[in-house]
């Protein structure tokens, strides 16, 4: 508990008989953690300000199916749905030519609609900046000339860059690939 709230490593019973064991952050469930239902079913994944967010699995215990997916506000995005046990099944088996790659793709993208909004959250809460070049608040001058010193924007923008050199990497990893397929087709 930090200041009255749930914070850190915990475990938390709801009284509709919902079980969550894992990580908090001023009384929100906020990082890994795994969500336990009273019918069994049960969530693997991050959370961010009590909701789901990014990467996780929700396991469908009665009906013997996993989804593989990402989420995004609560809601599931995109994934995959499957038996926990392969069964034989009468319809026939679709794939993705590179589902990874997809899943890792749309994952990306969530990843920086997210480092968007927090950039833009953090810029609007910066400070008013008068001609002058002085803060105007009386004891916040010092905090503002410590800023852009390995400060929190750099961070973003470090994000922001991670992420494009990725997509730039997987880009190039799969026009190798396809070239190697036209050389296999002939």
């Amino acid at each position: 508990w930090l200041e009255g709230k749930q914070h850190g490593q915990g475990k938390m019973l709801y009284a509709g008989g919902e079980v969550h064991e894992g990580s908090w952050a001023e009384g929100k469930r906020h990082g890994p953690g795994t969500l336990f239902l009273p019918n069994g079913d049960i969530f693997q994944g991050e959370y961010r300000e009590d909701l789901k967010e990014g990467p996780g699995t929700f396991f469908y215990v009665a009906k013997n199916k996993r989804y593989d997916g990402v989420w995004a506000h609560d809601v599931a995005k995109c994934g995959l749905y499957a038996d926990v046990d392969e069964a034989p099944s009468n319809l026939p088996h679709l794939t993705l030519a590179d589902p990874i790659a997809v899943l890792e793709g749309l994952a990306r993208d969530l990843e920086r609609q997210r480092l968007e909004k927090d950039h833009a959250q953090h810029l609007s809460q910066q400070p008013d900046i008068t001609d002058s070049g002085e803060y105007g608040g009386p004891d916040s001058q010092q905090d503002w000339d410590g800023y852009g010193e390995g400060g929190e924007e750099e961070d973003v923008n470090a994000d922001f860059s991670r992420v494009e050199e990725e997509d730039e990497e997987e880009d190039e990893e799969k026009e190798k690939e396809e070239e190697k397929e036209k050389e296999k087709e002939k």
